[in-house]
């Protein structure tokens, strides 16, 4: 069964710094009698059109992760069901934007 993965950013900008946080949540991987309990739930991450990149191991059953240093640009990130057995597929893919900070001011002079 596939995950169903949710994102719920925040981006706070103060005079040219930009700080954002990604909060993701997924639904826990579901058990029967062919699927066995995670031990633990691991994050991937695509920056751009790059390609998707682990970021972090989540131990089971938590079922949180912030990303606290997304890249300007837009990310992505999926999440897979992991234990001793191997790694599930990935869930649904969801994608958040950061916006770039601005250029820097050019030409500053002294007022005659």
């Amino acid at each position: 069964m596939k995950r169903s993965l949710f994102v719920l950013g925040s981006v706070f900008c103060a005079s040219m710094a930009c700080a954002a946080t990604v909060p993701l949540t997924w639904d826990a991987s579901v058990v029967d009698a062919t699927h066995s309990a995670p031990t633990e739930y691991k994050m991937y991450r695509a920056v751009g059109s790059g390609s998707m990149q682990p970021l972090a191991s989540i131990p089971a059953p938590t079922l949180v992760y912030t990303d606290t240093s997304p890249a300007p640009g837009q990310s992505c990130y999926e999440v897979t069901a992991a234990n001793a057995g191997g790694e599930s597929l990935p869930s649904n893919r969801v994608c958040f934007s950061v916006p770039f900070p601005p250029n820097p001011p050019a030409n500053l002079r002294l007022q005659p």
